[in-house]
């Protein structure tokens, strides 16, 4: 059996992922160990928006698309924003010297609460796509 680590939820597309019963074993990336099916796997990063005059204008979307956590961006490492077409809520953080969006943009959203917010959190402006290998 396989050691336990941390866990954490994925978006499979089609909510198609390898089951025991669905193992693709003739792949040669995947075998049965016993109760699940276990896979080789590449990982790629990719940025998830790419224009800043095309972002979203909701937080609900921002908070939607973007999935990877960050630390809150380090003064003098980062410089924010300021420009149109920021939605309601959300703080954009470029890294110093940029003036586009990168895999590195920090995401600052204030998640909305009851006459203030609940929390704030920090998002990369990445998509972190897993692939079985072989298949």
């Amino acid at each position: 059996s396989l050691l336990r680590g941390s866990k954490f939820a994925v978006t499979w597309v089609d909510n198609a992922w390898p089951t025991v019963d669905s193992c693709p074993t003739n792949n040669g990336g995947c075998h049965v160990d016993g109760r699940q099916c276990v896979c080789s796997t590449t990982v790629s990063l990719s940025q998830v928006f790419t224009d800043i005059a095309a972002l979203p204008t909701s937080q609900v979307e921002v908070l939607r698309k973007l999935k990877i956590g960050s630390l809150a961006p380090n003064a003098g490492a980062y410089t924010e924003y300021t420009g149109a077409g920021i939605p309601a809520g959300v703080k954009i953080w470029l890294e110093a010297g940029q003036t586009t969006l990168t895999t590195r943009t920090i995401f600052e959203i204030a998640e909305p609460g009851a006459g203030h917010p609940r929390r704030t959190v920090y998002l990369l402006n990445q998509l972190s796509t897993v692939t079985i290998e072989n298949e």
